[in-house]
């Protein structure tokens, strides 16, 4: 249909003839829409693929509460009761040692934290956490290294069991090894996005103690110095080699550094490193042994800071002496803040 304007014809005709052609376009295009939402609806199945809603004409997206969840994934990959306990476990300490960037940490490490003792076996459980991280990655899309590689024997390598996750793992010698896990244990550390692994698989943060729990314990002063702890002060004194010291060319106790912290027993190595003993004898309680293992936090960080000062080249370090042995949570927190401890320190060359 043609429309022919004459150049006498007024304003309000072509004003009406425009309004007449632009409601029968709107009429037109709202016709076929309805068509087309009938034929979808009634003669088309509606199918989901790789995050869309597909019919053969339209695709539309998926919002993200409508995507398959993620948090059942450790029930429906580990079988049993037992092991997706220990996984849910394993899983947040894995991750706290990646985001802290320990890459030295051993099986007996990782008994420890998770059950409390050094003999037990969880190589199977830690098969099971690959697989876990391994079916996040294939429903979410995202590339996620793996945390296998953080944990290791004496050698500092994976135990064989490792092909679980890499099938040529045992194929390679020992310096092939050691390239390869230390390229995996870097990828891990990189990795931004392990606290979205958390809550994607609806885990909590491992969380060693509470900071209320933290000013509880170490919150209370002990009394003053006993005659164990003076004891055992003067052995280490005068035989540094008890703790593995030599050359040893100055000594002092109650060394007091610039923070005004008194050290129990402070040395200086022929070389001009400087070590901090920290000394807590067998009678100590637990509050007592938590307080000398952020003790030796403090000595080690403003021994660091005088150096810098002075200019110096040489290494600081601290070691926590114990007459007893540490409890479970005390160890895993000297573990991850790297205090060098000694337990059951006996007065004997």
């Amino acid at each position: 249909m043609y429309y022919f304007i004459h150049p006498q014809q007024s304003k309000s005709g072509i004003f009406r003839r425009l309004l007449f052609l632009s409601v029968s376009v709107l009429h037109f295009y709202t016709f076929l829409i309805i068509f087309a939402s009938d034929k979808i609806m009634n003669e088309q199945p509606i199918r989901i693929r790789d995050g869309f809603f597909i019919t053969n004409s339209i695709q539309c997206p998926i919002y993200k509460n409508n995507m398959p969840t993620t948090k059942n994934i450790i029930d429906t990959i580990v079988p049993t009761l037992r092991s997706r306990e220990l996984v849910r476990l394993i899983l947040p300490i894995l991750i706290r040692w990646a985001k802290s960037g320990k890459t030295d940490m051993t099986y007996g490490d990782l008994n420890m934290a998770v059950v409390g003792r050094r003999q037990y076996r969880l190589g199977h459980q830690l098969g099971q956490v690959h697989k876990v991280i391994d079916e996040l990655q294939a429903k979410s899309g995202i590339e996620i290294p793996t945390l296998n590689t953080l944990v290791k024997n004496q050698k500092g390598f994976p135990s064989p069991g490792f092909v679980v996750v890499y099938p040529h793992y045992n194929k390679l010698n020992d310096e092939e090894k050691r390239v390869f896990v230390e390229g995996m244990d870097s990828k891990a550390i990189k990795f931004k996005r392990w606290d979205w692994v958390l809550n994607q698989l609806g885990l909590k943060p491992a969380q060693i103690i509470t900071e209320e729990e933290l000013q509880s314990k170490t919150g209370k002063m002990g009394g003053g110095e006993s005659g164990s702890h003076k004891r055992l002060k003067k052995f280490i004194l005068d035989y540094p080699e008890s703790i593995g010291l030599k050359d040893v060319v100055f000594r002092s106790d109650e060394y007091t550094l610039p923070s005004g912290d008194r050290i129990d027993v402070y040395f200086i190595r022929k070389n001009g490193d400087r070590v901090a003993v920290e000394i807590k004898p067998k009678s100590s309680s637990d509050e007592d042994m938590m307080r000398g293992i952020f003790q030796c936090v403090k000595y080690k960080a403003v021994m660091d800071a005088v150096g810098t000062i002075e200019c110096g080249s040489f290494n600081v370090s601290s070691i926590l002496v114990l007459g007893g042995s540490l409890s479970d949570q005390n160890w895993e927190i000297a573990s991850e803040l790297g205090v060098d401890f000694r337990e059951d320190f006996k007065m004997k060359l």
